[in-house]
């Protein structure tokens, strides 16, 4: 990934804080590199923050990277297309929280896989972040809802006949 304005890490640093203060035994890994990493690493030490976030930098292991987490979370602000590490949590049966862009809401199986909150809204990004860390029950459910919803829908096979329908009716028009 990249650390870069639309990735929002900045807001999720201060989401985190907050989190952090009610549950201090909690971490926030970062993954990715990028012309922002000086700047959230900034906002991390001011809020003292070094011993509980690890910025790990680019990485190619992202499987090994996701199986260590609980949640994941994508405060994207800007910039996002389709962003496939939402796809990649998911598959791993990791419940998620990112902000509505991007169509996101259509991955969150009714809020039963992954939430979405307003761009830029740290304060839902922190009650859904808490509520998660907090009941165990809750986050396990939408991890494994999580898993089915991107078999179903994100398949090869089924990503593969969408384009294929895709191309048929652009040809057939």
């Amino acid at each position: 990934g990249e650390v870069e304005p639309g990735k929002g890490q900045h807001h999720l640093v201060r989401a985190f804080a907050e989190v952090h203060k009610r549950f201090p035994e909690t971490s926030l890994v970062i993954v990715g590199d990028g012309p922002l990493s000086s700047v959230v690493e900034s906002e991390i030490r001011k809020l003292g923050l070094e011993a509980s976030v690890k910025m790990l930098g680019r990485r190619t292991d992202i499987k090994e990277c996701l199986s260590c987490m609980d949640v994941y979370a994508l405060p994207s602000i800007s910039g996002e297309f389709f962003p496939n590490s939402i796809l990649e949590a998911m598959s791993t049966g990791i419940p998620w929280v990112g902000c509505d862009i991007a169509g996101l809401k259509e991955l969150t199986a009714g809020g039963e896989a992954g939430e979405v909150v307003s761009i830029g809204d740290i304060d839902a990004l922190v009650l859904i972040m808490s509520r998660l860390v907090e009941d165990t029950d809750l986050r396990m459910r939408m991890g494994l809802n999580a898993r089915e919803e991107v078999e179903k829908k994100f398949s090869i096979q089924q990503v593969f006949s969408r384009v294929l329908a895709s191309y048929g009716r652009v040809i057939a028009s």
